[in-house]
């Protein structure tokens, strides 16, 4: 089932994240959202990855909870759009958050 970006409201985040191709793992980028809704991501780039390609979208969420650990997000997603300047990533289902040091 497909999400329809444009349904979810969009937030202005600025959250580290690393990118990664998900089959290959090879190429990583490590980028900075712009906004993100709970559909997607769009990260600033002037290196955007190729529309339609499968990617694992890490994200560290900077607030720390009482254990003094911050939240680790990871979704798999796919690139919606490519465009000089950026790319838009519609997640896929499922996700893991975990904590991390």
């Amino acid at each position: 089932m497909q999400k329809d970006m444009g349904r979810f409201e969009r937030f202005d985040f600025k959250i580290p994240a690393q990118v990664q191709v998900a089959i290959s793992g090879a190429d990583v980028l490590q980028l900075v959202t712009k906004n993100v809704s709970a559909g997607g991501v769009f990260f600033p780039t002037g290196n955007p990855f190729s529309e339609g390609l499968h990617v694992v979208v890490e994200l560290l969420l900077g607030r720390r909870w009482e254990s003094g650990k911050k939240a680790h997000v990871r979704v798999e997603g796919d690139v919606l759009r490519s465009v000089p300047g950026g790319m838009a990533i519609r997640f896929r289902e499922g996700y893991s958050i975990t904590a991390v040091a």
